[in-house]
């Protein structure tokens, strides 16, 4: 433990990830809805889960993801294998 300004912090790291029940909520959601958004604190796991339940998953952290949505955003959704996920979409307010 690290103590900080009187609170106590444990840092830990997990060795295998967890089974949380937001997988539940976000599969049954995928069924009803094409689109799905996932928002949260950073580092709680947003990007393992929708990468795990993802058939093809890209990032816009890459400049080159986000060179090919500017030149033609409709392009770069279709026939896409589905579930797609794109990781911080909020790069590219064109989608």
């Amino acid at each position: 433990m690290q103590k900080y300004k009187g609170s106590f912090i444990l840092l830990h790291s997990m060795p295998h990830p967890r089974k949380r029940h937001i997988e539940t909520i976000f599969s049954e959601t995928l069924k009803f809805s094409p689109i799905v958004g996932l928002f949260g604190h950073r580092q709680v796991g947003k990007t393992t889960l929708v990468s795990s339940f993802a058939k093809e998953y890209r990032t816009l952290d890459v400049s080159t993801e986000s060179a090919l949505i500017r030149s033609n955003p409709e392009n770069y959704l279709i026939n896409r294998q589905l579930p797609f996920a794109i990781d911080e979409a909020q790069n590219e307010p064109v989608l």
